[in-house]
């Protein structure tokens, strides 16, 4: 913490005519440089700006100046926020004699803050969003449970209500189930499985038959061969799933999603889903697979599909990656071991 003042009558130019050694070791910067340098920036460029405004009225008013303002460490050049004090010393008379004040390192605080004010404000958002998601499906089946007592005589109509209701709660039901699943992944934990012998190449067969009844006739699949492996089935499911619901969410409306299962060697299989569409910035590709997040475009979901997706991949000893461009559309893969029991 460096401690400073000004002394005599304040100077229009606000000269500080002392530091103490410790802020210019902190600055690396020889004694007698001002705050405001413009060739060796101790201050950053902008804050300087908005402190000129700030010590002007400070001096006028003999108020104490209070703000936060960035300076440049000179050990590795970073800007780190500092709150800058100063208080003004009068004589018996009332008159500003001079000004002392000191510096504090604030940045880690603010910067953790920060990140828990974001936090903070995500929850908020799931929440809200979480709220409103799991209202529609469990308000459907209740719906759908009251016109059933009404005309369950029809064997047809018995059928169609009971068979919405289900399809309903089973929607809810997977909600939670990414819930909870989500909090382990944040917590640290990695994601129970059960391994068993699956057939990769029929089970993406038959997730793309469910999703078409909800979807339509939307997706095509490539698989050349029958690909046996050791995984978790329902797991690989959910992979697939969470990859087509979000293509068929945000990828064009006229082009079909493309679902690919490969094999590479012995020991390794991948799926890849493609949608064209507008392609995802790059900055955003390093937020998509957090947990809540949701890029500017996102407009459905609570932002868990992608998390869950990396979360699997990594609990079947893989990883998940994008490739999105305007050129080629937008591409996941997942590649996973081939056989979990070893």
């Amino acid at each position: 913490m460096p401690c400073r003042k000004s002394s005599g009558p304040p100077r229009l130019d606000f000269f500080v005519d002392w530091y103490n050694d410790w802020w210019f070791k902190y600055l690396e910067l020889p004694r007698g440089t001002r705050w405001d340098d413009p060739d060796t920036l101790p201050m950053h460029p902008e804050d300087v700006e908005r402190t000129r405004p700030r010590l002007k009225e400070a001096v006028e008013t003999g108020n104490d100046f209070f703000m936060e303002q960035r300076f440049r460490r000179g050990s590795d050049g970073q800007y780190r926020w500092h709150l800058v004090r100063g208080v003004p010393i009068r004589d018996p008379e009332g008159r500003i004699v001079k000004w002392v004040g000191a510096n504090t390192d604030i940045h880690d605080l603010k910067t953790v803050t920060a990140h828990l004010e974001e936090e903070r404000d995500l929850r908020e958002r799931f929440v809200a969003t979480l709220t409103h998601d799991l209202r529609t499906p469990l308000t459907a089946a209740t719906l759908n449970a009251h016109m059933l007592a009404r005309k369950g005589s029809d064997p047809a109509v018995l059928y169609k209500l009971t068979a919405r209701i289900s399809e309903n709660l089973d929607r809810a039901d997977r909600m939670i189930r990414d819930l909870l699943d989500a909090n382990r992944l944040r917590a640290g934990e990695g994601l129970p499985l059960e391994i068993s012998e699956c057939e990769l190449s029929a089970l993406a067969q038959e997730t793309l038959e469910e999703l078409s009844l909800v979807h339509g006739d939307r997706f095509v699949l490539n698989a050349h061969q029958a690909i046996q492996g050791y995984w978790s089935c329902s797991g690989m499911r959910r992979i697939l799933e969470n990859l087509c619901n979000n293509a068929i969410k945000y990828g064009a409306r006229d082009h079909p999603v493309t679902v690919s299962v490969t094999q590479h060697g012995p020991d390794e299989v991948s799926v890849s889903v493609h949608n064209w569409g507008p392609p995802i910035p790059p900055e955003d590709q390093k937020l998509l697979f957090q947990q809540y997040r949701r890029m500017d475009s996102a407009q459905k979901g609570w932002g868990l599909g992608l998390t869950l997706v990396e979360g699997l991949a990594k609990a079947h000893r893989g990883t998940v990656r994008v490739e999105s461009t305007r050129e080629t559309g937008t591409t996941f893969t997942v590649t996973v071991a081939r056989d979990l029991r070893q």
